[in-house]
């Protein structure tokens, strides 16, 4: 890691309560708590990923708060990111639909970032209602992972498609390559 010199910023957008925190907690420490407190404001978490070429890369992984009284200061953390992921809850109808309004309002300012969906929960399947709304997702063009903080299923995946996406595009690539990231990170909370 000390050779990284090229540095992501990715940020996850999404209603309160649909587990980005738990995502980023799966994700960069493989630690799941079931807690229900609520991000109040953003932090940061840094981790590190090798390419299968060997180019090292850090990932500032952002978490905002998804409270609407928030919703204001939200623009200032993807403005200027390389990949936005929109978390929500496969179990709720207001979260998915909120996960589209937050694809429009990125969408109002210019922005050069690769996007996901990330369906979080997706444990709970017996409770999803994504079914309904896959197509309307699937329309956007944009991926869409399920995921289950919980179990770790999908997370992973996710964020490799994600980073390789990125490193592709800013390689100046325009197609996604069927190259893989050998995702080695390490992780340290920033906040």
């Amino acid at each position: 890691q000390n050779d990284t010199n090229i540095f992501y910023k990715f940020v996850l957008l999404g209603q309160s309560g649909v587990g980005k925190t738990c995502f980023i907690n799966r994700y960069t420490q493989d630690n799941f708590e079931d807690s229900t407190t609520t991000s109040l404001t953003a932090a940061y978490f840094l981790c590190h990923v090798k390419t299968t070429d060997g180019t090292n890369i850090g990932i500032k992984l952002w978490d905002t708060a998804g409270q609407e009284r928030f919703s204001a200061l939200t623009p200032m953390y993807y403005r200027d990111a390389d990949g936005i992921i929109i978390v929500f809850d496969v179990t709720e109808q207001q979260s998915i639909e909120k996960a589209l309004q937050y694809l429009v309002k990125v969408q109002e300012i210019p922005y050069n970032a690769n996007i996901i969906f990330i369906g979080n929960k997706c444990d709970l399947y017996q409770q999803s209602i994504l079914s309904r709304f896959e197509a309307k997702l699937t329309q956007t063009g944009l991926p869409l992972t399920k995921c289950s903080a919980k179990t770790g299923e999908g997370i992973k995946e996710a964020m490799e498609n994600l980073v390789n996406q990125v490193y592709l595009r800013k390689k100046g690539q325009n197609q996604f390559s069927t190259q893989k990231i050998k995702m080695e990170h390490e992780s340290e909370q920033k906040g």
